[in-house]
Order: C-alpha cells, then sequence, then structure tokens
C-alpha cells in the first residue's frame, strides 16, 4: 500500500510481477483492496495499471467492523428514525467500497473515466452512511462537477434517483452548499420539487436556513421550483420568509408565488399587493435599471416588471 500511496509504478509493477493476489491483499486497516485504494486518493496510473493487469473493475471487498457508537456513519440503526439513543441498538454492519465511488469521491475525473471505460457498474450503490448512494450522490458530495457529466453522461436516470430518506442527488449537493454542482443538476434536469420525509422542498429549506445563500432561492426559482407548494405546516416558502423578516426573499418570492398560484392570498391568508403593484414598488426601492437587468430574477419576471413600470409611467 505504501507503493500505492506514493505512486511508485515501479515498485506496484514489480509486485505484480512476483504473482501477489491484488484481490486478496488489504490494506492495514483490513479495508480496502490495491485497485480500491488506488481508487481511493484518486492515482490514475495505478488505477490503470491494476486494471490492465486484469483485476475487475467492479471488485471489492466486504468488510466486518469492529462494533462502533452511534455516531459512526459505518453504523446503521434497526429501526429507522426511531432508533433509540442507546449504542446497543446499533449493529455492525458490512461495509462495500466499490472503486468507482472511491474514485467519484476522490474527484479525479480521469480515474473515474478509466474504470468506467473497464466496465465499473455505474448503476452499483454504495450503502455507506445513512442510506443508499448513488455514484452521482457521492459526485454531488464532492462537488466535482467535471466527474458529474461523465456520470451523467452513461447513465441520466440517476438524476432524480431518490434514496431513503427522500434525497436526491440535487439534496446531497444542496446540504453540501456544493452550489456549483447544484446549479448544474437543474441545469441537467434534476426535479426542484422533491420533497424529503418531512414534507419539505427545497425552496423550504433554502428559505428557513439563514445559512443558504440567496442563490440557492434564486437558481431553484429560474428552474421550475413551485414556490407555492405547502409543507406539512400548511407553509409556502413566502410564509417562511415572512416569519424570518428577510426582505430580500420577500421581494423574491412573492411574484414567484403569485406567478405559480395566481392568487395574490398566501397559506395564511394574508392579503398580498398585486403584481403590478408590488413590481412597481419592487422597482423604486431596491433596483435601478440597470441592477435590474443584472439582477438573478428568471427573464419573464423581468420583462414584466419593465412593462409594468413603463406603462405606469405612461399613465
Amino acid at each position: 500500500m505504501d507503493a500505492i500511496k506514493n505512486n511508485d509504478i515501479r515498485a506496484v509493477k514489480r509486485i505484480i510481477r512476483e504473482g501477489v493476489d491484488l484481490n486478496k491483499a488489504v490494506d492495514p486497516d483490513g479495508l480496502y483492496t490495491p485497485l480500491q485504494y488506488a481508487a481511493l486518493i484518486g492515482s490514475v496510473d495505478i488505477v490503470k495499471l491494476f486494471l490492465n493487469s486484469g483485476l475487475s473493475a467492479n471488485c471489492k471487498r466486504l468488510n466486518q467492523p469492529k462494533r462502533f457508537g452511534p455516531y459512526d456513519l459505518r453504523c446503521r440503526p434497526k429501526k429507522r428514525f426511531l432508533q433509540s439513543s442507546c449504542a446497543s441498538q446499533y449493529y455492525q454492519t458490512v461495509i462495500e467500497h466499490p472503486p468507482l465511488h472511491l474514485a467519484v469521491n476522490s474527484g479525479n475525473a480521469l480515474c473515474v473515466q478509466s474504470l468506467i471505460n473497464a466496465g465499473s457498474n455505474i448503476d452499483q450503490v454504495s450503502d455507506v452512511g445513512w442510506g443508499l448512494n448513488t455514484v452521482l450522490c457521492s459526485a454531488a458530495a464532492s462537488g466535482n462537477v467535471e466527474v458529474g457529466k461523465i456520470i451523467l453522461n452513461e447513465n441520466d436516470n440517476l438524476i432524480n434517483f431518490i434514496r431513503p430518506p427522500g434525497h436526491s442527488a440535487l439534496y446531497v449537493a444542496f446540504y453540501n452548499h456544493n452550489f456549483d454542482f447544484f446549479l448544474f443538476l437543474l441545469q441537467s434536469g434534476a426535479n426542484p420539487n422533491i420533497e424529503n420525509f418531512s414534507g419539505q422542498s427545497f425552496l423550504h429549506n433554502a428559505v428557513v436556513n439563514s445559512n443558504f445563500p440567496y442563490t440557492f432561492v434564486i437558481a431553484l426559482i429560474q428552474h421550475g421550483a413551485q414556490s407555492s407548494t405547502t409543507n406539512s405546516n400548511g407553509d409556502i416558502p413566502l410564509d417562511l420568509a415572512h416569519s424570518n423578516n428577510d426582505n430580500y426573499l420577500i421581494g423574491v418570492l412573492t411574484p414567484a408565488t403569485i406567478c405559480c398560484s395566481g392568487s395574490a392570498t398566501s397559506s395564511k391568508h394574508v392579503a398580498l399587493p398585486s403584481l403590478q403593484e408590488w413590481s412597481a414598488h419592487y422597482i423604486r426601492i431596491f433596483f435601478s435599471f440597470q441592477q435590474i437587468l443584472q439582477s438573478p430574477l428568471p427573464q419573464h419576471l423581468i420583462i414584466y416588471i419593465l412593462g409594468t413600470y413603463g406603462r405606469r409611467n405612461a399613465s
């Protein structure tokens, strides 16, 4: 493993010539075979060397770890969402480390492409942590857009795969604040209206969590997120923005909500200004014409606002 870690091609070739069974060799912790370890650290030259020597691109070692505490990601509760806080409720589980998943986690696009070209199963799922991770979910966690493009080029059906508990690759990118990957998935056709097990949409989560940049909300609206959808408490995103006294999000969500629902009332039956009244106020208070043209609002809303403002001035 030291030869792999140091990317020592000559040493690895010598080990192969000596006839070492690379399928049975493992690292000192007993977790990874040589191919898995090379994929994990993103050593594309050694990965290619192993593949050319006859190793299967789908080989993986099934590991039986020691008992861990309840907060170790390698342990899973016996009953999802109903687990006791007692550590005895957690049991040992078999961990699968497919080489492709490890390569995706490393972020090395050449390594990922080499494994796919060698026949690695793009549809394989890794049962590590609190759900089933597709390779696209792993890419979303690392935030490497180039790797994401390679994966979707092989199988674009993975884009809306829902893993327990109702999370897609878009959610993984969202949760990890990987905006570039988040936007890439939206532009590639990811569904922005998927709800998690608690009935929260992406828009609800982005609005209620103040640590999320506004760019996530703008991107969701631009790509078809339904701003009139209610959560389990009967709140639409606009209600949550009002609860947080977030004037910027109120300004962004108000026209989007009216456009989606065709109504000028929120889910709490609070009267909202008409779109014409709101748009003129929005321009007068927040934006100059130049700022509007450079703003991230959807183009049809910008045109509507400018048209409304022009008609009002003419009258």
